[in-house]
C-alpha cells in the first residue's frame, strides 16, 4: 500500500501510522504529534482540514492541496466507539503529484 495511512484521536494526536505514512513524514511521534503541525507546520488546523471537517459531519471529508513541492489528496473516516460516538479518525494521505503534472495549470490546487 502507498497510501499514508495514521489514526488520531479527537485532540489531532498521531496515534498510529502505516509504513508508508512514516516514509512521508518520519518526524512523527506517536501520541505526542498533532498531524496539522507535523503535515502544515501550524498551530491549529487549516481551515480545509477533513480531520475537522469529520469530527463535525460524521461522514468521510476530502481535500487536496500542494505541500513542499508536491499535490496529496487526504481522506479522512470516523471510527465510531461502541455508542456510535466518533472516538478516532482514520487519515488517508495520498502523493497524487505525477497525476497533476499532467492537467492544465487553471485545475492544479492551491499551494498551502
Amino acid at each position: 500500500m502507498s497510501d499514508g495511512v495514521s489514526f488520531h484521536d479527537l485532540d489531532y494526536n498521531i496515534l498510529r501510522t502505516h509504513q508508508a505514512f512514516d516514509k512521508l513524514f518520519p518526524d512523527a511521534k506517536l501520541g505526542r504529534t498533532k498531524g496539522y503541525k507535523l503535515v502544515h507546520g501550524l498551530d491549529a488546523p487549516p481551515d480545509y482540514c477533513p480531520v475537522a471537517k469529520t469530527m463535525v459531519s460524521k461522514k468521510s471529508e476530502t481535500c487536496e492541496f500542494a505541500m513542499r513541492g508536491r499535490f496529496l489528496s487526504v481522506r479522512t473516516d470516523p471510527i465510531p466507539d461502541a455508542q456510535g460516538k466518533v472516538s478516532r479518525i482514520i487519515h488517508i494521505i495520498l502523493d497524487i503529484s505525477e497525476c497533476k503534472r499532467g492537467e492544465p495549470a487553471g485545475n492544479a490546487p492551491p499551494v498551502k
